[in-house]
């Protein structure tokens, strides 16, 4: 992936051959970009399918991006589609801060 810059994040967006979908996503995950994230994830959810974002490459996440992540599962637990989150040291390190680990769809990866 490219230097991004502190307020930039990608988002890749790619098709598992089992048909579920997953977001990858590198930079900082930050107010700024949350509302970018949120609109992929909501774009790429199928009913019944997994949708994995991958945010093993994201070196910073601030409350927004946590709020973000638990919004999503929440969604997802109410809309008929499943959530499952990869996390990167700097994801897990707050969710882990927040006592999340045992409440949201997350592992280490």
């Amino acid at each position: 992936m490219p230097d991004l810059s502190p307020t930039q994040i990608q988002i890749s967006r790619l098709t598992e051959p089992d048909g579920s979908r997953r977001l990858v996503v590198a930079g900082e995950l930050d107010i700024a970009v949350a509302d970018q994230l949120g609109d992929a994830a909501r774009e790429h959810r199928t009913s019944g399918q997994v949708l994995t974002i991958d945010l093993t490459q994201v070196t910073f996440m601030d409350s927004t991006g946590m709020r973000l992540l638990i919004l999503l599962d929440a969604e997802s637990r109410t809309n008929g589609w499943r959530l499952s989150l990869l996390a990167g040291p700097a994801v897990w390190r707050v969710v882990e801060l927040c006592g999340l680990q045992e409440l949201l769809p997350v592992r280490l990866a």
